[in-house]
């Protein structure tokens, strides 16, 4: 972190280009004090897609928003896709000239003066306009779902439950089971529409068809407005119909792909780019399972089959190119929703055409499109776009909307599991957003909620700008009759709780804070739009209320609360067999403000010690320091580093001493898993720690940076055998007494039920909504 502030303020004070650069910090620092020039900034600036369409400037480890300022604009890198940098600076010619940033003009001058900069703005062309009415018949489904079969019946049911388990629900499912040559198969389809599933029709051909004949004939009995052939062997995500369905009502797209995400013999991950004509004739764009609109497939005549063997084509490429050579246009979602399963007798295993070849003969066979379409795409509007997207009807339950920023392995995830396992279990809706993208070396862990929703959505992931984030979460928030929204540390969804406000007068905003800084200043900025702030203990409230301003009546305390772990079954397993050592523990993110730097240093400065044994867990942006770290001081044989391991528990059961030697630290739940295991914890005197652990009672205490007041007290631990059973006794109790989940759960209901009631007052009392 202080290497990437280096570097950035290297870069803000380079003599290259001084005049220009001095010109742009001199406006940078005006339109920070002025909050409708910096809405926009933040509007059309996503420094984690400038990061990732940058890949550069990531590795460098420079702040984005000081190198798009100081460099981006003069090498024409966009902010983001919804700002064309190159464009702005086509249209306005004296901004060029100035050398001004083109979005710090516009965010500044440009929009009140008038220009044009959106890149979902219609471009001026001859292309007749499309005005699209989403009107649709209710006793029709939206989405049909064609499932051709043949020959994998050990596959279909799992593709059909796929279908079944959508967070969207407005669809039907039609089998086709193709002539399999396979008895099995026809037997498998039958025991399948025995068993009666919903909004499942089956249908059966007596000869073998090939693939694109199978799914003509199950489209042309299809009732929907939209169809997503599925092969009999794929898996769809559980939120794919529902994104996608969403593009295309609300934007007007025809066919609507996603990412694909390989699994079986092969982990291969495809995300493909926005599909177009001519592009698309050099290489597929869009994925087999795409949604695409039933009157493209009736417009272009549906799929061709063109052989089997050496003669096989891809018909579905080929319908991709007629339905885009047509004047249909598609987007592409980077998230891989659909999930393609590569086995012995797939098609991707049996036959291995030659692209280039593949390439050529779709080239010839659609060589008039090529010559006959249109240069641009035509401009369309829908009238309609919400329709068919309403309150979900059949579904009575209250929403809670989680609103986080990513979903990784830690005690902020494990929180808001057991927090929505409650929600859940007391009949609410639970839904969940996410609005950063981790970088690969840290775990994402949605996975921790399955079980308790299917309605997960990374929007950073399955949306390609801000506004198109924004709609969708206020389409979630509508559909799902979303009545409280917690947000944890969701930059995005802070920035919109002015707007979230005056479109959902009954929704209620719950802030969760774990720790007096982070993102105390957003929730400071918004609290006329925050009904009520969580935080985990008094210290911290009184931080909130003395030092930031907050009224006491807005802040509550509930301390984070864990299910107690039911004790190991006989002798559990000591994975580290460390036998008549002290081992000493280190459980947590790799980052600097947890300090695992300074858990290696007290390691090295207790190197003498030799029945201390240390190991440390975890991933993030510090494991490399703490690596080379580890190496330089020759600890390699005294510190097990595993980095991110699946499961803890063994490893936490194992250790005899647990140190948080945080610089900044919330209250960690690590702390409270380990006392519930009976260990005693030496941790900084931060956050919420010290209302964790009673100062030499039920652990100790040391001030953030002091190693040698770690190391005294970890050798107090190791030689005082007496010491430490006590303390053990007293953690467990502690964890018992002031950390059920239960407990926890009731406190967050009792807020929620505050702060409708408040507001319901309020409204009563002829207050402000």
């Amino acid at each position: 972190m202080m290497q990437g502030r280096f570097r950035s303020a290297l870069l803000a004070l380079s003599p290259w280009n001084v005049g220009t650069s001095s010109k742009n910090l001199v406006l940078w620092l005006r339109l920070r004090r002025d909050a409708a020039a910096l809405d926009l900034w933040q509007k059309y600036f996503d420094a984690e897609e400038y990061l990732r369409e940058h890949p550069d400037v990531a590795r460098a480890k420079v702040d984005p928003w000081i190198h798009f300022l100081l460099r981006g604009n003069a090498e024409c890198r966009n902010p983001s896709e919804r700002f064309d940098i190159r464009r702005y600076l086509m249209e306005s010619p004296d901004v060029k000239a100035s050398g001004v940033n083109a979005l710090l003009h516009f965010a500044l001058f440009g929009n009140r003066e008038g220009r044009m900069l959106d890149r979902r703005d219609p471009v001026q062309s001859t292309a007749p306009a499309w005005s699209i009415n989403n009107d649709w018949r209710r006793d029709y489904p939206l989405v049909s779902v064609v499932i051709p079969c043949f020959n994998y019946g050990r596959f279909v049911e799992s593709a059909i439950r796929s279908v079944l388990d959508q967070t969207f629900t407005d669809f039907e499912v039609i089998v086709v089971e193709g002539g399999s040559t396979d008895p099995a198969t026809v037997a498998e389809v039958h025991r399948l529409e025995t068993l009666a599933l919903p909004k499942t029709r089956f249908y059966y051909r007596d000869e073998r068809h090939f693939a694109g004949d199978n799914r003509n004939f199950g489209v042309g009995i299809a009732r929907g407005r939209y169809i997503c052939c599925l092969d009999a062997d794929d898996l769809l995500h559980p939120v794919y119909l529902e994104v996608a369905v969403f593009l295309a009502e609300v934007y007007g797209y025809d066919v609507v792909s996603s990412g694909v995400q390989s699994f079986g013999e092969s982990t291969q991950l495809w995300l493909a780019p926005n599909p177009a004509f001519p592009k698309i004739l050099e290489e597929n764009q869009i994925a087999t399972s795409a949604v695409f609109r039933r009157s493209a497939w009736a417009h272009v005549g549906g799929f061709r089959d063109w052989g089997v063997g050496s003669d096989h084509v891809h018909e579905d490429w080929d319908f991709w190119i007629r339905v885009l050579g047509h004047g249909h246009q598609g987007v592409s979602i980077r998230e891989p929703l659909l999930l393609y399963r590569v086995h012995s007798n797939s098609l991707t295993n049996v036959s291995k055409p030659d692209l280039e070849e593949q390439r050529k003969l779709l080239q010839a066979a659609n060589s008039s499109l090529a010559a006959s379409a249109p240069a641009t795409q035509a401009s369309r509007s829908v009238i309609n776009p919400w329709t068919n997207l309403g309150p979900l009807e059949e579904d009575d339950r209250e929403g809670v909307l989680f609103a986080l920023p990513f979903v990784t392995i830690g005690g902020a995830e494990t929180l808001f599991k057991t927090i929505g396992q409650g929600m859940v279990s007391r009949g609410h809706r639970l839904v969940v957003t996410t609005s950063i993208t981790l970088p690969e070396s840290v775990p994402e862990n949605t996975s921790c909620f399955r079980g308790i929703t299917a309605q997960v959505y990374h929007l950073s992931r399955l949306f390609r700008n801000d506004e198109d984030r924004r709609t969708f979460l206020f389409y979630l928030i509508r559909r799902n009759k979303i009545r409280t929204v917690v947000i944890a540390g969701s930059e995005f969804v802070y920035r919109l709780l002015p707007e979230l406000r005056r479109e959902f007068q009954d929704l209620r905003i719950v802030d969760q804070l774990f720790n007096d800084s982070g993102h105390v200043s957003s929730n400071r900025r918004y609290s006329t739009c925050i009904d009520a702030t969580i935080v985990p203990s008094e210290e911290l409230r009184g931080a909130l209320v003395q030092r930031h301003g907050a009224a006491p009546s807005t802040v509550h305390v509930i301390p984070h609360g864990i299910a107690l772990p039911s004790p190991p079954n006989g002798e559990f397993p000591n994975l580290l067999a460390r036998h008549g050592h002290v081992i000493v523990g280190f459980f947590g993110r790799m980052s600097e403000e947890k300090a695992p730097d300074l858990f290696v240093e007290i390691a090295r400065q207790l190197a003498g010690h030799r029945n201390l044994f240390f190991v440390m867990t975890g991933e993030g942006p510090e494991r490399g320091n703490v690596l080379r770290q580890i190496h330089k001081y020759d600890l390699t044989d005294r510190i097990y580093a595993p980095g991110f391991v699946d499961d803890v528990l063994p490893l936490m059961r194992s250790v005899d001493i647990v140190v948080v030697p945080s610089r900044i630290d919330g209250m960690p739940l690590t702390v409270l898993e380990c006392q519930a295991l009976g260990k005693v914890v030496v941790a900084s005197r931060v956050g919420s720690l010290p209302a964790m652990i009673d100062d030499g009672k039920s652990g100790f205490l040391c001030e953030p940076g002091d190693v040698r007041a770690f190391c005294r007290r970890i050798l107090d631990l190791a030689q005082d055998l007496g010491l430490r059973e006590r303390m053990q006794v007293e953690a467990r109790q502690s964890v018992a007494e002031r950390h059920g989940a239960e407990d926890m759960l009731k406190a967050y209901e009792r807020v929620f039920s505050a702060v409708h009631g408040n507001r319901a007052q309020s409204r009563t009392a002829g207050g402000e909504p």
